[in-house]
């Protein structure tokens, strides 16, 4: 239903999203309306990118059980980026003084894998690691019924962690629900596949479009209230179903996405240096020329590193299968 590249793709555009959402936020936005908006849109693309991440990796393991060596594989992607970034940026940035207001102490370079407050951009790490675990533990199981309640629970055992141990707020907690939406779809996607066959896709493309503004008006009625946890959940699942919408229509299958796609997670990474950066160095501001370099930046060195990372994992992977 989703190909690789189209996946590929859209992370790439949800984490040039995110970028952008973190940015504006630390600005003065003059349009309430814009601001309100801004402020959700982080939550909505994050949602894609865990749905996205999980529908790939069901997509990769197939029928086949999971193994430790294929589980570290994917770790190794996430910590290679991760530890190259900040050994290269981190300190020059902290000796320079373009840190602030997370140089206060050494954990904030290595306690907000358990901690996201932190460095509240980068709680994503820890999420995304956590998740991981969660689709290698459930995907031991034989039947498909049995994974998706394991993997539920997992992930639910995580957020309330995540809320009333690690005192996370539920912009960070509530997004994790989105990644077993991607489980079950890509689990049942050749049944969801025939269905969508059979009915035609104009009776589907309606449905995912009443369905996202269901959600929206959820999130808009339960805001402020007891349910609010709930509220955010609807969010992360706001652009689920237009993305699918999109992808129907071969949307982000262009050649000119996968320069984003290729470096999705150092871009991620990338971002809070430079909004320190643009901060610290009196650039940061909500008008355009500030916000180009912005992107920019993040563009040019989340490019950069992708290739310095690339050939590091791709090191780690001549070396594991030399083992075999």
């Amino acid at each position: 239903m989703i190909s690789k590249t189209a996946s590929f793709n859209i992370k790439g555009l949800a984490c040039l999203g995110i970028a952008c959402h973190h940015y504006l936020l630390q600005t003065e936005i003059p349009i309430h309306l814009l601001a309100g908006f801004i402020v959700l849109w982080g939550a909505i693309l994050v949602g894609v990118f865990f749905f996205l991440s999980a529908y790939g990796l069901t997509q990769s393991l197939g029928d086949k059980r999971p193994s430790l060596a294929q589980f570290l594989k994917r770790i190794v992607r996430v910590l290679v980026p991760l530890a190259v970034i900040h050994l290269i940026l981190y300190f020059p940035m902290l000796k320079l003084d373009l840190l602030a207001p997370y140089h206060n102490h050494i954990t904030t370079f290595l306690g907000y894998l358990f901690n996201g407050n932190e460095n509240p951009y980068l709680w994503f790490i820890q999420a995304i690691l956590v998740l991981y675990l969660c689709f290698y533990i459930s995907s031991i199981a034989k039947s498909k019924n049995a994974k998706i309640i394991i993997c539920f629970l997992l992930i639910t055992i995580y957020c309330v962690v995540d809320k009333y141990v690690l005192k996370q707020t539920e912009t960070q907690y509530a997004n994790n629900f989105p990644f077993l939406a991607g489980y079950i779809v890509a689990l049942y996607d050749a049944r969801i596949k025939k269905i969508f066959q059979k009915t035609g896709w104009s009776h589907p493309a309606i449905l995912l479009t009443v369905v996202s503004i269901v959600f929206f008006i959820l999130f808009a009625s339960l805001r402020g209230s007891v349910l609010d946890d709930f509220s955010f959940m609807c969010l992360g699942f706001f652009g689920i179903p237009l993305m699918l919408l999109f992808n129907h229509y071969k949307c982000f299958e262009y050649r000119s996405f996968a320069f984003l796609g290729a470096c999705s997670f150092e871009l991620y990474i990338i971002q809070w240096y430079m909004i320190c950066f643009m901060k610290n160095g009196g650039y940061l501001s909500f008008s355009l020329l500030p916000f180009l370099l912005y992107t920019g930046l993040c563009l040019m060195l989340a490019y950069l590193f992708s290739i310095i990372n690339r050939y590091l994992i791709s090191k780690y992977d001549a070396l594991t299968s030399l083992k075999k």
